[in-house]
């Protein structure tokens, strides 16, 4: 199966994300709603996706104007080491053009 990549969060299983981020030991306490919530008020948001599963997230908050900056970086242990993070970092990016990335 081949990973995909999204801009939105439809579709994303929040209660299988958090007991995949609690498993990976990065959870930070968010509920699955509040997880959610997080993702829906961000500028830009990307997931990594091997079918229907969320294996990597990333998303950044921005000005709009000159800096953003990227927070909830993730990759599922079990896929490390494959460019999946790096692949996130970049399409963030693609879409905060001009922008300062902290």
């Amino acid at each position: 199966m081949e990973i995909t990549y999204t801009y939105d969060t439809a579709g994303v299983d929040w209660a299988q994300l958090k007991g995949d981020l609690t498993a990976d030991d990065f959870d930070n306490g968010r509920t699955p709603d509040e997880l959610r919530r997080s993702f829906e008020n961000s500028a830009v948001v990307v997931f990594a996706r091997l079918g229907e599963r969320v294996i990597g997230k990333a998303r950044a908050l921005s000005d709009g104007v000159c800096n953003a900056y990227v927070v909830d970086v993730w990759t599922h242990s079990d896929y490390r080491r494959r460019g999946i993070a790096t692949r996130m970092m970049n399409l963030l990016a693609d879409r905060l053009p001009g922008q300062h990335i902290y």
